[in-house]
């Protein structure tokens, strides 16, 4: 089944939010509303969301925690589906990779895939890995040799941003999100923020530092503490549009996340 590269959203379906996941889709999909705002198709962690929220991706996990060096134990040739890799120290619930990429890191076999689904397993045991149809194995592997790693969808189990950045800053709330909700999450338009400080218009706007999931001004920052280039650190998020009252207020920003 294919599915379409951009989704249409009339304006105030970017507001709705659902138990469960609408016609399959893919998380990560891209939607854009009739006024040019972009969104992608997300879903929230174990804790819920509120509007206006600056959301990154799940907090990046250590080496040990199937980032690589996993063994692939079945030879595989080109043209394949499906791989069998030795979950190491660390075991694996069904389905958490869904959606993400399986990364081969080692020669022979470098590249790239998406995982469709794969099985749970224990410490030490080993899961089947099956890809997209569309996303057969292009150059073969060496069961012992080639060793890989896992990343999930970016774009799952997402959670409010911390001060101090955990993982790739990624979107905006538009609308509250309970825990485990699927939801739009803005990427880019304007779009309603939660701040830290009173917005000048036209100034870059950063990922906030002072509280959860709050933006900062990229200059003349309280934030700025360590020095006059300190905040410049931080993830530009979009520009000010409006000026006024800071301390934990609402503030029209164009974010500039994802196109």
């Amino acid at each position: 089944m294919s599915f379409p590269v951009t989704v249409g959203l009339d304006i105030g379906m970017e507001k709705l939010t659902y138990t469960a996941n609408q016609n399959g889709r893919v998380l990560g999909t891209r939607a854009v509303t009739p006024d040019g705002r972009v969104f992608r198709w997300a879903l929230a962690g174990g804790v819920a969301i509120e509007a206006g929220k600056l959301v990154q991706t799940l907090a990046e996990i250590g080496s040990s925690v199937h980032v690589s060096g996993l063994t692939v134990i079945n030879a595989t040739v080109t043209g394949v589906t499906t791989i069998t890799v030795t979950m190491a120290t660390t075991p694996v619930a069904a389905n958490v990779y869904a959606d993400g990429d399986l990364v081969i890191d080692t020669s022979p076999g470098q590249a790239m895939y998406r995982i469709k689904s794969h099985q749970a397993a224990d410490s030490g045991a080993d899961a089947e890995f099956t890809l997209y149809d569309s996303d057969e194995i292009k150059n073969a592997l060496t069961s012992g040799t080639t060793l890989v790693g896992f990343r999930r969808n970016p774009y799952t189990s997402v959670i409010i941003t911390p001060t101090t950045v955990t993982g790739a800053v990624i979107g905006v709330t538009p609308i509250n999100v309970a825990i485990s909700g699927y939801f739009w999450l803005q990427t880019w338009g304007p779009a309603l923020v939660n701040m830290d400080q009173a917005p000048v218009a036209g100034k870059r706007v950063i990922a906030g530092i002072l509280s959860v999931g709050h933006a900062d001004i990229s200059s003349t920052s309280s934030a700025d503490t360590t020095g006059a280039n300190e905040a410049s650190s931080y993830p530009q998020i979009g520009v000010a549009q409006t000026a006024g009252a800071g301390a934990d207020k609402y503030h029209r920003i164009f974010l500039t996340i994802s196109p």
